[in-house]
């Protein structure tokens, strides 16, 4: 058994301590799933509501300065007006 104490595995042989590290395995593919797809839905229908949201605002926002100049020439008042007083 003396010849073969080298021999079991315990110390490790000068071979072994120069071997390279095994590469890493390449990352996995991303496929879409089912979650990716609601994700992506999400997102859209987030930016869509966002640009509906802004033609609201804008369509509002006519609506009232119309509704202002109407009622600027109802009254009568204008800046020139203002200025006088």
């Amino acid at each position: 058994m003396a010849a073969n104490s080298g021999d079991n595995g315990d110390t490790p042989s000068s071979e072994s301590l120069y071997v390279t590290p095994p590469t890493p395995p390449p990352p996995p593919q991303c496929l879409p799933s089912k979650h990716t797809k609601l994700i992506v839905d999400r997102t859209q229908k987030v930016k869509d509501a966002r640009s509906e949201a802004q033609k609201e605002i804008e369509e509002y926002k006519k609506q009232k300065e119309n509704e202002f100049k109407e009622f600027e020439s109802k009254v009568g008042l204008s800046a020139s007006l203002l200025r006088g007083f």
